[in-house]
């Protein structure tokens, strides 16, 4: 990996950036997003940014934000324990292949560990090149046989 990226917690001033690193990758993967979808993306930002029970990481080139990462700690007593539930891995397009999301990975495992989780769980689209070329399987992840993966769409 470019020793020039650092990896760093998130500051408040990385908002606009990371918001707009999202949008751009919704456009990419043939979304239409809004300014009040732009608006709401800045808004759950600033909220994650604000959460004590969950961590986000940037990784930056200089000041550009190239990729990040966020988990949420989740106390389970199912498993008796906590679980840390990754539910984004971005890295920009241009730096895919260097190992950033390795680290990012790597970064949330270990704060997780230190926060006493059991496990990490995150959701990948099979759709996403991520899962058509493995990339979780070969950081460790297992895809479960067992679990379905269910969603229902609530209306405010």
């Amino acid at each position: 990996m470019n020793n020039k990226i650092t990896i760093n917690h998130i500051e408040k001033r990385d908002i606009p950036l990371l918001t707009k690193i999202i949008s751009n990758f919704k456009i990419d993967n043939g979304k239409i997003i809004t300014d009040k979808e732009i608006a709401i993306i800045n808004k759950q930002l600033v909220e994650l940014f604000e959460q004590t029970s969950s961590i986000t990481f940037v990784a930056k080139e200089k000041d550009n934000i190239v990729g990040y990462v966020s988990g949420h700690m989740i106390n389970f007593p199912l498993i008796v324990g906590k679980e840390c539930y990754i539910t984004e891995l971005l890295v920009i397009k241009e730096k895919r292949g260097l190992g950033i999301g390795n680290i990012l990975l790597k970064n949330i495992e270990n704060i997780a560990r230190e926060k006493g989780c059991t496990r990490l769980m995150l959701d990948n689209p099979k759709f996403y090149e991520s899962y058509k070329r493995k990339y979780y399987a070969k950081n460790g992840f297992e895809e479960r046989d067992n679990f379905a993966n269910f969603v229902k769409q609530i209306k405010n």
